[in-house]
């Protein structure tokens, strides 16, 4: 829902992958490709994701990228986003309680 809806002039690319997750299996997080940098843009998504979506759709992190990875035909690279945002991500790193 995220990806098809928000896309304004503050952003150029938005992709959303599932993360492993101890606790529940699998965490959404968002991706996106920012036009300026600016922190209020993160925001924004959450502000936004908590107004259009159920709260266990709604990503429970936000990577700002360049430049999303993309395949030879130029689509985003999923598999690729996933190993990126896993390195990125606070919620991969949780130990275990």
């Amino acid at each position: 829902q995220l990806m098809k809806v928000y896309s304004g002039s503050e952003i150029r690319n938005v992709a959303i992958v599932g993360l492993p997750h101890e606790m529940i299996g699998e965490a959404v997080v968002a991706a996106f490709e920012p036009l300026v940098p600016d922190q209020a843009i993160v925001d924004k998504l959450k502000e936004y994701a908590r107004d259009v979506m159920s709260p266990y759709m709604q990503p429970r992190e936000y990577f700002a990228f360049d430049s999303l990875p993309k395949t030879a035909s130029g689509k985003i690279d999923y598999a690729q986003l996933k190993v990126l945002c896993q390195e990125m991500s606070v919620i991969c790193r949780q130990p275990s309680a």
